[in-house]
């Protein structure tokens, strides 16, 4: 049935083009899409539990830096590309640290000390404002 690697290609979906196709927008659209649907449902499954808030919030931000990634990478302009990059990257300083504080409100390590949990969302918020200058993301050159 599939002699050759031209029958084989015309048997596959949109006329073998699939085999051309850049994944990354697919499967970050998808990321976003589940990430956005997950934190929605674990947040309005039990909105007062800490342990839901959190991973939502991290469900949040996974889904809000994947979608602005395939926003930047469809962008008509360099400029625009540029700033969806850095607000991205303010988005993603917050994974980490929502990750940690998930993992802390599951495991229950350390209740009564959340120095490193307040240390690691001060970080995350000077990351987020460094990634609006050129010190973080340099804007100058493009990038291959």
């Amino acid at each position: 049935m599939f002699g050759t690697r031209k029958a084989i290609i015309d048997f596959l979906p949109f006329g073998g083009h699939i085999l051309d196709m850049n994944f990354y927008p697919i499967s970050l659209s998808f990321t976003s899409a589940f990430s956005f649907v997950l934190g929605f449902f674990v947040i309005y499954k039990n909105p007062r539990n800490s342990i839901n808030v959190t991973w939502g919030l991290a469900s949040f931000c996974v889904g809000a830096w994947s979608f602005l990634f395939v926003l930047s990478l469809f962008s008509p302009s360099q400029e625009i590309a540029n700033l969806l990059i850095r607000i991205l990257n303010a988005v993603a300083a917050y994974i980490p640290v929502l990750t940690t504080h998930f993992s802390k409100e599951v495991t229950g390590v350390n209740k009564d000390k959340k120095g490193l949990i307040y240390f690691g969302y001060f970080i995350s918020v000077f990351i987020s404002l460094l990634a609006f200058t050129d010190l973080f993301c340099y804007a100058g050159t493009n990038v291959p």
